[in-house]
């Protein structure tokens, strides 16, 4: 009877791990009638290319979260409460045209976001940044607008950027 105890315990303990873990979005169910992808646990939706995660009071993004989205081109993480940078991870939705992150607590960019060549608007407006990674210029060629406003960027940086990145469109 102990042993069988045991090993209850012992399936209810990882599966409580394995749930924390994967608590970021991962398990979808998917309604084939509108072509939305809806999250139970987080709201999050995916409609065509775009996955909308605004206003849900998110204090951290995991990396299954990018890792299960490759395809998005929209991504809206914005009204949340994010702290520090987006993760690393973000390289990895290599599609991304539009990264919507305004109104959080960031307090940094992630130097990956220089490999998403494809990206075209930049939204970091109403957080706490102060910084930015040398990689933005490798976005000199697609980044059309580049949003800051509401950050504590020296007038010094913001020139450095518009030198970085000259025929993009920079809100300060």
């Amino acid at each position: 009877m102990k042993k069988i105890f045991l090993v209850l315990l012992a399936v209810v303990v990882v599966a409580g791990v394995f749930y924390l873990t994967r608590s970021s979005g991962v398990d979808n169910n998917i309604n084939n009638n509108t072509g939305l992808v809806n999250n139970n646990k987080t709201g999050e939706k995916v409609s065509g290319k775009t996955l909308d995660v605004s206003g849900q009071n998110l204090t951290r993004l995991t990396a299954e979260f990018f890792n299960d989205n490759p395809g998005v081109e929209i991504l809206d993480v914005s009204n949340n409460k994010l702290t520090g940078a987006l993760p690393a991870e973000i390289r990895k939705m290599t599609g991304l045209k539009i990264v919507r992150a305004s109104n959080n607590q960031l307090t940094g960019i992630p130097a990956e976001i220089g490999q998403l060549s494809k990206l075209q608007e930049l939204d970091f407006s109403g957080n706490q940044i102060n910084t930015y990674p040398n990689e933005m210029a490798n976005l000199k060629n697609n980044l059309k607008v580049l949003k800051l406003t509401g950050n504590t960027f020296t007038p010094a940086q913001i020139a450095e950027l518009q030198k970085f990145l000259p025929e993009t469109e920079i809100e300060f």
